[in-house]
């Protein structure tokens, strides 16, 4: 083997070994460090200080609730979401240890603070700061260190939410397929839908009538996926009078399920109206008229037209 090549294969060695070097040293530092540990089957707890409330949320055997004084079921979308997003806090970077620069990225009073607990121990208790000018990191710090992070990804928005955003919003979501009948209660008309194979009649005190298939569906399609806007809660639940309401609505299932509602006008001149579901005690549903109009139909809007028949 002559010199020559031997050199090169000495060269093309010591290339080898540098790449090497530095391949690793790559790998090193591109290692993700964690904010902080979470294992989320551990996790049954969250509280949550933003600029509107404070939300208190618990898992229960059931999924997550609202903890007092709303004791309510919470949106598993959103609860899903923070959970999420807290096992993926990762550090990008040290910004700063000069405690004075808090109000500067909002980890002061400004930002959100968060408490995650495991039974009756906090396993983490930090402040969301605003989110970076790339709109992609987050700065955040513990509550009693002077340390604040960039944080990869953002989560000032989702924190943010009000206490009601945090609350399911499904007065109904079940199976359109499953309902079988729906008995409407006017004060001046009283009818029913009922479901035989695949068609619908509607039985007006033993009269029975063919149907709109289409108005029938589309009214069924909405009570199976109603939700509200908004909640009316305390006191108020109990003074509401459903003594004679606009409309009560049951609906039956082919399982043997029923669902009670009553809706009422919110006010003599409000375009919305309150619905009292049998079984939910401690809140009222609030809807807009629209909402409303889609579902309050007569024997008139479901019966078969001339042109159908």
């Amino acid at each position: 083997m002559n010199k020559s090549l031997l050199t090169l294969l000495g060269v093309l060695v010591a290339l080898l070994v540098i790449y090497l070097i530095i391949d690793s040293a790559r790998d090193v530092t591109e290692q993700t460090e964690s904010f902080f540990a979470l294992d989320t089957n551990k996790v049954d707890g969250f509280t949550i200080i933003n600029k509107h409330d404070t939300i208190n949320l618990k898992r229960r055997a059931s999924g997550w609730n609202l903890g007092e004084p709303l004791d309510y079921p919470a949106d598993s979308r959103f609860t899903g979401n923070v959970i999420e997003k807290l096992a993926t806090m990762d550090i990008e970077t040290l910004i700063t240890e000069d405690s004075s620069k808090a109000s500067q990225f909002e980890v002061d009073t400004a930002g959100v603070e968060v408490m995650v607990f495991e039974g009756a121990d906090t396993v983490a208790h930090f402040m969301v700061g605003k989110t970076s000018p790339d709109r992609r990191h987050t700065y955040c710090s513990f509550v009693g260190d002077d340390k604040i992070y960039l944080l990869k990804g953002t989560f000032t928005s989702q924190l943010n939410r009000k206490k009601k955003d945090w609350r399911d919003k499904s007065i109904l979501e079940i199976d359109p397929e499953s309902v079988n009948k729906l008995d409407f209660t006017y004060p001046d008309e009283v009818f029913s839908l009922e479901k035989t194979d695949t068609t619908w009649i509607v039985d007006k005190r033993g009269l029975l009538l063919d149907t709109d298939e289409q108005m029938v569906n589309r009214v069924v399609r909405s009570i199976s996926r109603f939700r509200t806007f908004d909640f009316v809660d305390g006191d108020t639940v109990q003074v509401v009078d459903f003594s004679v309401p606009t409309l009560s609505l049951v609906v039956h299932t082919d399982v043997g399920d029923t669902y009670k509602f009553d809706f009422v006008p919110e006010s003599a001149e409000s375009k919305r109206y309150l619905i009292h579901k049998e079984g939910v005690e401690k809140a009222l549903f609030v809807i807009h008229q629209g909402a409303a109009n889609s579902i309050f139909k007569h024997v008139e809007d479901f019966k078969k037209k001339e042109h159908q028949q």
